[in-house]
């Protein structure tokens, strides 16, 4: 249904006011028109801060209603979103002059910095670990690691649908505390990977198999 600001007009009928306002009431409802001269369009839409009005700061939740509110958020106003989730969702959409905030997790397909460079999922780190010469993780994402014997390491991805091939880059580095307390870089290969799993080889400098305490990153293999 089409919005009508010239409805109703100066000589509409008394008798057809109601059926002329109530349509027009409809079409400012649903806004739904693909033509702009027949959609209630807005130069600005002013949002008042729900702390000047009586009520909670945060609106109650409604089904199936999405809400778009301005509040204070502890140091001046910002824009918000409320979706109809029981118990509803609340997101912060902008934070001082920048999009989103410290408290919004934001998921996307891409990327773009400028016209030129796009990231997407294959361009960040998809896990990394920081194991000890034992087989131990000392600090990691998305990797868990059993001791394939000395100087071999079998990594398996904790979340096995993050990869959907091989298309995915393993590097690290082998690192061993001399007596002097100095690091020595050892070797390391990967030999073996699967969509789930990948091997992890350290060698010394003779090419003899070395357990070592080891850091690696995984990056891309998502699509």
């Amino acid at each position: 249904m089409a919005w009508d600001q010239t409805k109703p007009s100066n000589t509409e009928k008394i008798r057809d006011l109601g059926s002329v306002i109530r349509d027009n009431w409809k079409a400012i409802e649903e806004n739904d028109t693909a033509v702009a001269a027949s959609s209630l369009n807005q130069w600005v839409i002013h949002l008042i801060d729900r702390a000047t009005i009586a009520g909670a700061n945060t609106p109650a939740r409604i089904d199936a209603i999405g809400m778009i509110y301005c509040r204070n958020d502890g140091s001046q106003n910002e824009l918000y979103f409320q979706d109809s989730e029981n118990p509803a969702n609340e997101i912060q959409m902008t934070e001082d002059g920048s999009m989103g905030s410290h408290s919004t997790s934001v998921k996307m397909d891409d990327l773009s910095f400028d016209t030129d460079l796009t990231y997407n999922e294959n361009n960040v780190i998809t896990a990394y670990a920081i194991t000890t010469s034992g087989g131990a993780l000392t600090a990691g994402f998305n990797l868990t690691v059993t001791s394939g014997g000395t100087g071999r390491y079998n990594y398996t991805f904790a979340d096995a649908n993050t990869m959907a091939g091989t298309n995915y880059v393993v590097t690290g580095n082998a690192i061993k505390q001399g007596s002097a307390g100095t690091a020595t870089v050892q070797n390391v290969s990967i030999p073996t990977r699967t969509s789930t799993t990948f091997v992890v080889n350290t060698v010394n400098s003779n090419g003899t198999f070395s357990s070592v305490a080891h850091m690696i990153m995984v990056v891309g293999g998502r699509v």
